[in-house]
């Protein structure tokens, strides 16, 4: 699947100018974000990873296709095809057991837009684009550390959680 978003990526035209994609995301660090925590102290981490394991939900397919543009930060990134009730109800269930294992954070559900960054310092939103739909049947979360580093920011996975086949699915 990355390789297919990827493919997306380097098919992004920005009106002859290559320069207007300052940073494309490497492959490797393509990701949706279900909550975005900051920083996490290491005594909160187990109660964490504690409710986090709690959720129950089925595996669920996402279609990611067209492109949108955040403004501020000047991101380019590809979205769903149309709205997932499924994936809310994952953001949701993860959102209330954050709540429970770090009361002081704020929601963050409130703004959530399912996107996957792919250009940062990006000048405008390309002029053409074209990606075939991407299927992405989703089978786990994770948890997810960032790293900044002299070449970027890396991710290194913490913890991951299976989906359940089991589990009742969104109607």
């Amino acid at each position: 699947m990355r390789g297919q978003i990827s493919a997306c990526q380097q098919g992004l035209k920005f009106h002859n100018d290559p320069g207007r994609c300052a940073q494309p995301v490497k492959p490797e660090n393509l990701h949706l974000t279900l909550r975005f925590l900051g920083a996490v102290a290491e005594d909160q981490m187990a109660e964490l990873c504690s409710r986090l394991a709690t959720v129950e939900h089925a595996e669920f397919e996402l279609q990611l296709q067209g492109f949108g543009y955040f403004v501020a930060p000047r991101i380019v990134w590809l979205g769903l095809k149309t709205p997932q009730p499924a994936l809310q109800q994952l953001v949701e269930s993860l959102e209330g057991e954050v709540a429970k294992a770090l009361p002081e954070q704020k929601s963050g559900s409130d703004n959530f837009i399912a996107h996957i960054s792919l250009c940062k310092n990006a000048a405008v939103l390309p002029e053409s684009t074209s990606c075939a739909p991407i299927h992405w049947i989703v089978d786990e979360f994770t948890l997810v550390q960032s790293i900044n580093t002299v070449d970027g920011v890396t991710y290194q996975v913490l913890q991951r959680w299976p989906l359940n086949l089991l589990a009742k699915p969104v109607p």
